[in-house]
């Protein structure tokens, strides 16, 4: 049988370094070798590769290489981001013959019938490491990372709206959301329903929802737990929160997550999904998440973060305050058992990846 060759290209982004991972690791765990993943963290050396690949993945935007005269690999392009942001880049970069893969379900539903060769695989790719044994390393902290936007930049530009109007708007509905009268999913079909024909403003206002839910929940955690908040983010100290500059070092913010009684996720900007780039990545350092449930269902294999998921601003506030009380050896135990199950999933992803890969160069 031929061996598929497929090459990750370099991207700034360390989850495409994630991917390629995954990807080997699914490879390693199966005894496969019906298929080499090469790169993902750097270009690797031409003499590694020894022909022109099978495949090659790259991240959302980055350009596909010429043809030549000995022809191009299979283009595998990896989507970060919302259906609006995969639209916008291939409307003016139209990519027939790609393959396009989206980790998240709603893109994927808002996607189908846009005449793409889709795949879905659910985000779990961030690599677990070792736990501690124990809850020694915990402090009693709520960490959260994240920027937030709740003006009413996004809003201008409509012609005959008034973007105060539009703001007020959205921060009616994320009020519902938070109290539990609707679900975040539940809002985004309402903004399609009153917005639809008109997608550029059904996006503002579904941004502008998930940001002002952000910033509801972040509020109640930093009322009820004033000193033991520890927030990071430049956008929340100009709303006047006690919060640390903006930091996109991976590495401080990992440690974070690992010495955090409770690593709070607030959700996504460009998702309902429970499993996306942050909130994977806290479960795989074997950290305290505490995640808003936005009424998307958990993915097969995920059940135990269920605990973790609180509806309202009440549960949000009631679930963080359990942790910080929980005796630390305990939460330890249940941090290492979703970090378990999650390592599982991280697996599915790999191999679910890989075949989709494989069954269009075969």
């Amino acid at each position: 049988m031929t061996r598929t060759e497929i090459v990750v290209a370099r991207h700034w982004r360390a989850e495409v370094a994630d991917v390629a991972d995954t990807l080997r690791a699914a490879l390693a765990a199966d005894g496969s070798s019906e298929a080499r993943v090469l790169g993902g963290g750097r270009w690797p050396k031409p003499s590694t590769i020894g022909r022109r690949p099978d495949v090659l993945l790259l991240s959302d935007v980055a350009a596909a290489p010429d043809a030549g005269t000995s022809g191009a690999p299979r283009i595998v392009r990896i989507w970060w981001n919302g259906a609006d942001e995969v639209r916008s880049r291939l409307a003016g970069h139209p990519a027939p013959g790609e393959t396009h893969v989206v980790f998240f379900p709603d893109v994927a539903a808002a996607l189908a019938d846009d005449g793409l060769d889709l795949v879905y695989v659910p985000y779990a790719f961030a690599a677990p490491t070792t736990a501690p044994s124990d809850g020694s390393r915990l402090r009693p902290a709520v960490g959260c990372t994240g920027e937030v936007d709740i003006s009413t930049t996004c809003f201008e530009g409509f012609a005959g709206q008034d973007p105060a109007d539009l703001g007020a708007a959205a921060a009616a509905m994320a009020e519902e959301v938070v109290m539990g009268a609707t679900t975040l999913l539940d809002a985004d079909a309402a903004v399609h329903v009153l917005h639809g024909h008109e997608p550029r403003r059904a996006h503002a206002m579904l941004w502008s929802v998930r940001n002002h839910v952000r910033y509801r929940i972040v509020a109640a955690v930093a009322e009820a737990f004033p000193t033991e908040l520890s927030l990071r983010g430049d956008d929340w100290k100009r709303l006047g929160f006690a919060a640390e500059p903006t930091d996109f070092n991976r590495r401080r913010r990992r440690a974070g997550y690992r010495e955090h009684r409770v690593s709070l996720d607030p959700g996504s900007k460009s998702t309902h999904a429970a499993l996306y780039p942050r909130s994977v990545e806290i479960i795989a350092m074997a950290g305290g998440i505490a995640q808003f449930d936005t009424g998307d269902p958990l993915p097969t294999g995920a059940r135990r973060l269920e605990a973790r998921r609180p509806d309202t601003l009440a549960g949000m506030v009631e679930v963080v305050g359990g942790m910080l009380d929980a005796d630390a050896d305990s939460l330890a135990a249940a941090n290492r058992t979703l970090q378990q199950e999650y390592a599982m999933l991280r697996l599915d992803a790999g191999r679910r990846l890989l075949a989709a890969i494989i069954e269009r160069v075969s």
